[in-house]
């Protein structure tokens, strides 16, 4: 991101909510990886244990 477009974000806004939202990105680019490989399922999307 460049300084004028960091400045434009900052803008419309606020310098916390851009701060908030690029930790956010980062933090789902880290655990994105893990979730695709372990195929963890979406919230609310758990199949039932069967007793087999």
């Amino acid at each position: 991101m460049d300084d004028a477009l960091f400045a434009r974000a900052v803008e419309v806004l606020c310098a916390k909510a851009v701060v908030d939202m690029v930790g956010l990105l980062d933090y789902y680019s880290l655990i994105s990886p893990t979730i695709s490989v372990f195929r963890i399922p979406p919230m609310g999307c758990i199949p039932e244990l069967s007793d087999e």
